[in-house]
């Protein structure tokens, strides 16, 4: 949702009112209706984990900065993998 509203395109944040509004969430919105933002936030996602992953190693923790990418994977779920797989196909 921040994202859309801060970044999206007029018609993200069209198409978003009548959901922000409790309307019916339709299978496959956000691929569908929203790839641009939802691949926005992933790609932040990986950013900040590998970011976070580094400074962590770089203060002496053990977590291989490797890791990054799983954690991610592990925070949005299985839904949420064939999901992210759906927004990054054909990059």
């Amino acid at each position: 949702m921040s994202q859309i509203h801060h970044e999206g395109t007029e018609s993200e944040r069209t198409a978003f009112e009548p959901l922000w509004a409790g309307g019916r969430v339709p299978a496959g919105v956000v691929e569908e209706v929203f790839p641009h933002a939802a691949r926005a936030v992933l790609e932040r996602a990986y950013v900040e984990a590998r970011s976070a992953f580094a400074t962590l190693a770089e203060m002496g923790h053990w977590f291989d900065p490797a890791l990054a990418d799983e954690v991610v994977h592990a925070i949005v779920g299985l839904e949420g993998v064939a999901r992210m797989e759906a927004l990054t196909a054909g990059e």
